[in-house]
This record gives C-alpha cells, sequence and structure tokens, in this order.
C-alpha cells in the first residue's frame, strides 16, 4: 500500500470518526438494533445482519477507503453485579 493510499485511509477514517462522536446519540435512537457503516462521513448502509450490510455496502460503495461499522445494540448502560467478594489491588515489591 502506498503512502497516498494510507493518507487517503487515515483521512477518511477521522472523517468517519468525527461523525460518529458527533451523531452518536442520534445513531442509537433512530437505529436501534441496527448495523450501520459510515462511509466519507456519512451512513452509508444500514441493517439488521452484520454480513448482509457489509456485503451492500461493498456493492453500493466500492471506491471506500475506510468505513466504520457500528451495533446500535451495543451501547447500553453498564450494570454492576454483586459477586460476593472485592478484589483487593495489591503491591508485590
Amino acid at each position: 500500500m502506498s503512502q497516498n493510499n494510507r493518507d487517503a485511509e487515515e483521512k477518511e477514517g477521522q472523517i468517519n470518526n468525527k461523525f460518529y462522536r458527533e451523531n452518536k446519540k442520534r445513531l442509537y435512537a433512530e437505529f436501534p438494533n441496527k448495523y450501520i457503516t459510515i462511509c466519507k462521513g456519512k451512513i452509508a448502509e444500514t441493517g439488521e445482519d452484520f454480513f448482509p450490510t457489509v456485503q451492500k455496502t461493498k456493492e453500493n460503495h466500492p471506491a471506500i477507503k475506510h468505513c466504520l461499522i457500528i451495533h446500535t445494540a451495543l451501547l447500553t448502560k453498564r450494570r454492576r453485579a454483586g459477586l460476593g467478594w472485592q478484589m483487593k489491588r495489591t503491591l508485590i515489591k
């Protein structure tokens, strides 16, 4: 991979990540439990299953260099479960 291709891929990655950070709440609200592909700073495809969504993205957007794939069901509030014991951090010298 040439340096120009790496630079283009890195630039697209930065654009995709910026779009995701700015629109994260909206994406999770509008597309619950969906796979979303983000290419060139826009939503490229959405779908119920991972592989068909990725395939659709490859077919409809063949010239992309970087694509961000997220699953909106994975953002949940973290819950703590009681284990009945606690770990203590110790320093061994």
